[in-house]
């Protein structure tokens, strides 16, 4: 996710190992690395544990990603590991 190589759909999909790329949260946007982060509503728990990490340091959400991978790293990574992708 850090690198812009995370398992999500759309990545999965430029690989033809699955068919589609659309998020199967119900709001029918392709699941990118960006809308995992911050639209997937699957993720709405972990997200919000996130956001309060980043609200805490001072800084608004949405955070840019760019943000979340050098300040916010550790937490940013608490994130990603508590993503279970094949759920996804």
């Amino acid at each position: 996710m850090v690198t812009g190589h995370g398992l999500t759909r759309s990545y999965l999909c430029i690989f033809h190992m699955i068919p589609n790329s659309t998020c199967p949260c119900g709001l029918e946007e392709e699941q990118s690395i960006h809308h995992t982060i911050f639209n997937s509503t699957q993720l709405e728990n972990e997200r919000r544990i996130l956001r309060k990490a980043v609200d805490g340091t001072g800084d608004t959400w949405p955070t840019p990603l760019e943000q979340l991978t050098r300040k916010h790293i550790k937490t940013f990574m608490k994130f990603i590991k508590s993503i279970d992708f094949n759920a996804l």
